[in-house]
């Protein structure tokens, strides 16, 4: 972001804007299977959408459009079939988490604030937390409410840099 900070309410219909789809998370592995473009269906909610995004880092799909799933008694579990030279393929995952696409996870921090990697297989484990997409735009907002203003007693020395520089 960059710019003057919005207000609360022009961030949050901003932040809805930008991310107006579903995020399901597996810990299953992604890699080669359910590609942008395909068509997923929940097993028991007979949600259907397109995959627009994989983030493989977090272990995440954006599936298009706001979604339904059903995480209880147990996880629902999600299909994408298509055509392939061999025929028909039938890929599933499990999904361990489902939320907007606001409110899925950014990235995660450690003690520190530091960001930190995650094995998706796993998760995040309790001494990590998560930074979700939302928290990351407000934080980002927040930021350029700071005004970074020269110290007084250092403006000449700027003005006589900037002089020096421009005659060569």
């Amino acid at each position: 972001m960059q710019g003057w900070p919005l207000d609360n309410d022009e961030l949050d219909v901003k932040i809805k804007k930008q991310y107006p789809n579903t995020v399901i998370t597996t810990k299953d592995d992604l890699t080669g299977i359910f590609k942008v473009g395909r068509t997923v269906v929940g097993t028991r909610s007979g949600s259907t959408g397109t995959i627009l995004h994989r983030n493989l880092e977090l272990g995440q799909l954006v599936i298009e459009g706001d979604l339904t799933f059903n995480l209880t008694p147990s996880p629902e579990a999600v299909t994408s079939t298509f055509a392939s030279p061999g025929g028909t393929t039938v890929e599933t995952i499990t999904i361990s988490a489902a939320s907007e696409e606001y409110n899925a996870a950014h990235h995660y921090v450690d003690g520190t604030g530091a960001w930190t990697d995650i094995d998706p297989s796993i998760g995040p484990g309790a001494l990590l937390t998560e930074v979700t997409n939302y928290e990351y735009y407000y934080n980002e907002n927040e930021a350029l409410r700071n005004i970074k203003a020269v110290k007084p007693n250092l403006v000449s020395k700027l003005v006589s840099s900037y002089k020096r520089s421009i005659r060569g």
